[in-house]
């Protein structure tokens, strides 16, 4: 159902976006609705090891609690500061004290239906994404075409599995990605109001996830050193080297742990980071995929890297480039390097858009070049189409249709 399904919105959001005479706002809300809609119809399949499922299952127990005792004592569950103790099946509850808007969002959709939460999470991804392809298109003034191949890409490249499945971690780097694209190409001053703004999303994004504090970090080495070709180039070094430095930045960390937000964290990293991580991903395999998509990304950025100035801010390739340098950093903590891929995709759309663009580019005014023109199109494709090959076997391994879903799935 999962492969059958995905494939009909590929196709659907391609013609909608390549054919449909509508302004490109209007596109990116039809699309985004599609998805939305997909991953209400598709979810986790109980049996499996999808990341959406203990939230789904969290959703029931708030409900539950809700019901019974009123939304007072569902708040008090989960924003509680630690698990509950009892033998009960709210034992398993996730809690959010150290991410309050996190908590928020839980206890709104402990009063809806489950497949409703992940159409959200699937609305808000694919719609920034969206938003980001668009703001490059109309500040470049390029043919909505080049919006439709951008998408189809992205829906080919995506791990939609780990990505909508995942929740938080990819939602907020979407969001986040969008913002500092928009940010750059607005050419902002330090000292604004954009600047302000940018902040407050920050504080709000990181009581959903932490993960957007390294997100800031970059997004501030990068307006700060902009001028500094080579304290970006010793950013660069540092980003790639971070895991000599995990242990210290943790202990000094440590003495703040009763702070809710930092407890938050320092958990995180007990589970992600370190020899003595807790958790990994499913396989070696996952791996060595996600190890050839870092190198595929980091193809296209060094590619691009003169001719995308262009069309898109030289900060916003600084930007992208500390994260690349992050993710190679933390190769050797699976769950974290999973994390930073996830949140990189999005964040490169840009760029993804630029493709076609360069290869029309390279064959129009470069024919001596024409052999290469037609092997990185080559190439491109069927790296995409490994990628939408092994992101729709995930799907039909890991999810299912709502009506024959276990009752924790749908919450009806």
């Amino acid at each position: 159902m999962f492969v059958v399904g995905y494939l009909l919105i590929m196709v659907i959001s391609f013609e909608i976006a390549y054919f449909l005479r509508l302004s490109l706002g209007t596109k990116v809300v039809i699309l985004a609705g599609l998805m939305a809609v997909f991953a209400f119809f598709v979810v986790p399949d109980v049996t499996s090891r999808i990341d959406a499922l203990p939230y789904l299952s969290s959703l029931n127990d708030i409900r539950a609690v809700c019901h019974s005792k009123g939304i007072a004592a569902g708040w008090k569950l989960v924003y509680s500061s630690r698990q509950v103790s009892d033998t009960s099946s709210l034992a398993q509850t996730m809690t959010f004290s150290g991410t309050p808007m996190m908590a928020v969002i839980m206890l709104v959709f402990s009063y809806l239906p489950n497949p409703l939460f992940l159409a959200v999470i699937a609305f808000v991804d694919y719609f920034f994404v969206l938003k980001a392809i668009q703001l490059v298109v109309v500040r470049n003034r390029l043919s909505h075409q080049i919006f439709a191949y951008a998408y189809l890409m992205f829906m080919a490249l995506i791990v939609y599995t780990n990505a909508v499945g995942g929740i938080r971690n990819n939602m907020v780097g979407t969001v986040y990605g969008y913002f500092v694209l928009k940010y750059f190409m607005n050419d902002n001053r330090l000292v604004s109001m954009a600047t302000l703004k940018m902040v407050l999303l920050t504080f709000i994004l990181a009581m959903i996830h932490p993960f957007t504090l390294l997100l800031f970090l970059i997004l501030a080495i990068v307006t700060l050193f902009a001028r500094s070709w080579r304290l970006l180039r010793v950013s660069d070094a540092v980003m790639m080297l971070h895991r000599f430095f995990q242990q210290t930045f943790f202990t000094l960390l440590t003495p703040f742990k009763a702070i809710p937000f930092v407890g938050s964290i320092l958990f995180k990293s007990n589970q992600y980071i370190g020899d003595n991580a807790t958790l990994f991903i499913s396989s070696r395999a996952n791996w060595v995929r996600d190890f050839a998509r870092l190198v595929i990304m980091f193809a296209i950025i060094f590619a691009l890297r003169k001719f995308s100035r262009r069309y898109i801010d030289r900060r916003y390739f600084e930007f992208v480039l500390l994260l690349i340098c992050f993710t190679i950093g933390a190769v050797q903590d699976q769950v974290l390097f999973e994390r930073c891929l996830l949140v990189l995709l999005p964040i490169m759309t840009p760029y993804i858009t630029l493709l076609p663009v360069v290869l029309k580019k390279t064959a129009m005014h470069q024919p001596n070049h024409l052999a290469l023109h037609y092997t990185l199109i080559l190439g491109l494709a069927l790296f995409a189409f490994f990628c939408l090959v092994d992101n729709l076997r995930a799907g039909e391994l890991y999810y299912t249709f709502l009506f024959n879903s276990n009752p924790l799935v749908t919450g009806f």
